[in-house]
C-alpha cells in the first residue's frame, strides 16, 4: 500500500504501554522516569501496534493548472478559472532574477 493525499486510512490498533531500563545520562534531567537510580534509569513507553487498515479512498479534486514557462514574468492559465482565484494564484506567485554570483 502506498499513503495518499486524497484517502482516508481507519486503523485499528493496540497500545502497549512497557517499562524498559536505560542508562540515565542519555537522558536529561527533565525527562519523566519511572525510577533513577545511580547509572540507570526505568523509563515508560507506549508502542502502538497496527492491527488492521482500511483505506477508504476517494476520486482527487480538480485543481486548476497553471505553466510557466521558463524565464516567465507572468503565466496564463490552461483552465477557465473565476477572477477571484485567477488573482489570488497571481498573488502567490513570484519572479526570480538571476544577477550573477
Amino acid at each position: 500500500m502506498k499513503p495518499l493525499a486524497d484517502a482516508l486510512w481507519a486503523c485499528t490498533v493496540r497500545r502497549w504501554t512497557a517499562a524498559i531500563v536505560v542508562e540515565s545520562r542519555a537522558y536529561a534531567p527533565e525527562i519523566p522516569m519511572r525510577l533513577r537510580a545511580g547509572a540507570f534509569s526505568v523509563l515508560e513507553v507506549e508502542v502502538d501496534e497496527v492491527l488492521s487498515v482500511d483505506v477508504q479512498e476517494t476520486e482527487p479534486l480538480p485543481r486548476p493548472t497553471r505553466e510557466l514557462p521558463m524565464f516567465a514574468v507572468g503565466f496564463e492559465p490552461r483552465v477557465r478559472v473565476s477572477r477571484a482565484l485567477e488573482s489570488q494564484i497571481r498573488d502567490m506567485g513570484f519572479v526570480v532574477e538571476d544577477e550573477g554570483e
